[in-house]
């Protein structure tokens, strides 16, 4: 499949769930399209990159290994997204690495820097204006990495327990339950 074809066929999927999976079946069986797609998402173009980073998250919760090779390129598109389409699916990602490393189902480990580096992008997203989906998903992350980092968990603590007034319903009770489990 070359670029333009490949971009055509990002531009079909749409929220029939069965034609975003085929599409990650194609990423699963051919690794050249994962990178054209990480590519795409970090283009930043608005009417792809979503699409890009929405097909990658099915690749993950599909197929988490298949990912981890780009997991690199997944943090640093992370590191610079603008669009919630973007930034919702990387967050996903971040989520089920972290659920993975924590149960010590991944078969490569997470190195310092990347852990380090998803802690920065997940506060980011913890303090900046965001959406619930993404907020949820680094507080999960946060959490995972507070096991290990112990700095982290007061610092999540204090910004949940400062957002959780002005928060949505969906905000409260992520929030609620991720303090609860830091007390």
């Amino acid at each position: 499949m070359n670029k333009q074809e490949h971009i055509e066929a990002l531009l079909r999927i749409n929220t029939n769930k069965t034609n975003r999976h085929l599409f990650a079946q194609k990423l699963y069986e051919n690794e050249s399209l994962i990178k054209k797609t990480l590519e795409i998402a970090k283009a930043g173009n608005a009417q792809l990159a979503p699409k890009a980073a929405r097909a990658i998250e099915i690749l993950a919760l599909k197929e988490l290994i298949v990912i981890f090779p780009h997991l690199d390129e997944v943090i640093e598109i992370a590191k610079d997204a603008k669009f919630d389409g973007v930034i919702r699916p990387l967050a996903k990602i971040f989520e089920v690495v972290m659920i993975a490393h924590h149960k010590h189902t991944l078969e490569f480990p997470l190195n310092e820097i990347q852990k380090e580096k998803m802690t920065n992008i997940c506060f980011d997203w913890m303090i900046t204006d965001q959406k619930i989906a993404p907020q949820a998903h680094a507080m999960q992350t946060l959490y995972l990495l507070g096991k290990e980092f112990a700095w982290i968990h007061p610092e999540l603590k204090e910004i949940l327990e400062r957002n959780f007034f002005h928060g949505s319903a969906g905000y409260k009770a992520r929030a609620k339950k991720i303090i609860n489990k830091i007390s």
